[in-house]
């Protein structure tokens, strides 16, 4: 199976470049209820950090929630649907599989989404902007940085790994191949090779060698 490193590296950039322009919506939409020069003075340049306008804790929670739902059916429920491929990775021709060839789950494909994983846990850790400021500002700017050291850590292992697997796809058992890649063929070939190492070697009375299969019910 061949690697196909540069390509994944390409199709995330250009998903990346699509999910940016479509997340921009939400703020395009609170720009028509606030006027764009109320969202600047009321969420951009708040007067006291500190202490948030109802503005700023609308534009967060919107923010929030729109992002996270954006990545769950960009990142998931699109390739779930489109036999295990973004905008990016259908461009590039290459696809998400499993350990059997085969589209991977919506729970695989969940999994999958690394870039998704901050989200998961801020979705829900996001109502502390109600409860205490300060503590929202530490956890969702920690939560920020893991989505992005685990990416850079599973880039490194898509270079590096002779199978091109990253940490999402060893956590979601997928892998990524081109779409011409014929994974029948090879998981045969796998079976057959199985198949030989299945057999034992063993001495005759004569003290020839000869192979012969291993029983299964030869303990």
């Amino acid at each position: 199976m061949r690697k196909v490193s540069g390509e994944r590296i390409a199709a995330a950039v250009i998903d990346m470049i699509i999910i940016s322009i479509v997340a921009f919506i939400p703020t395009l939409i609170l720009g028509l209820f606030y006027g764009f020069g109320g969202i600047w003075d009321n969420i951009i340049m708040q007067e006291n950090p500190l202490d948030p306008t109802n503005e700023y804790i609308t534009f967060i929670m919107v923010s929030v929630f729109s992002e996270t739902i954006l990545g769950v059916v960009y990142f998931s429920f699109v390739p779930y649907k489109m036999n295990g491929q973004t905008l990016g990775k259908k461009f590039l021709g290459i696809k998400a599989i499993n350990e059997f060839g085969e589209n991977p789950s919506f729970v695989q494909h969940l999994i999958r989404a690394i870039q998704n994983w901050g989200g998961y846990v801020m979705l829900p850790l996001s109502f502390l902007i109600f409860v205490n400021y300060l503590t929202y500002i530490f956890v969702s700017g920690a939560l920020g940085l893991i989505p992005g050291f685990l990416m850079f850590i599973s880039l490194i292992m898509i270079l590096a790994r002779e199978d091109g697997k990253g940490l999402h796809d060893l956590m979601a058992g997928t892998n990524v191949v081109k779409v011409t890649e014929d994974v029948d063929k090879e998981f045969v070939q796998k079976t057959t090779q199985m198949s030989e190492w299945a057999k034992v070697v063993e001495k005759d009375d004569d003290g020839f060698i000869e192979k012969k299969e291993k029983d299964e019910w030869d303990l």
